[in-house]
């Protein structure tokens, strides 16, 4: 398994002190960052976008908005759970519940054309996003 690099992580809403950018090693001290983040996050069911980068060992980058709320504060493995998320869906493997099943079989059809369903499936295979207990 190709092991994380870097994790960079750039909070774009909040209060404006609260919005830094900051670099994290392990998803282990990345996830701790993101809960403290989360105690400011709103309690409605609103979130606080943050861009998440992380580099791999060889090179290869993942990179996505995490919507932060407030109930993050109690979660452990938050980016490994939304990394892996996101790669199972763009595999075809399971769908999320606002996208619609005939829409999201479109989207698989268009993932399997472009490739994107294979580097999805390979990336699981052989990047690490293990959950740390």
């Amino acid at each position: 398994m190709v092991k994380v690099k870097n994790i960079t992580m750039e909070r774009a809403e909040g209060l404006i002190e609260e919005c830094v950018t900051v670099e994290r090693k392990t998803f282990q001290d990345a996830n701790r960052t993101l809960r403290d983040w989360a105690t400011t996050a709103p309690k409605n069911g609103a979130y606080n976008k943050v861009d998440i980068e992380v580099v791999y060992e060889d090179g290869e980058k993942v990179s996505f908005r995490f919507d932060m709320e407030y109930k993050h504060t109690k979660e452990i493995n938050i980016l490994q759970q939304e990394i892996k998320r996101m790669m199972v869906w763009y595999s075809g493997q399971e769908n999320i519940p606002h996208c619609g099943k005939e829409r999201y079989e479109e989207l698989v059809e268009r993932y399997k054309k472009d490739g994107s369903s294979e580097e999805a499936q390979k990336f699981l295979e052989n990047y690490d996003i293990s959950f740390q207990w």
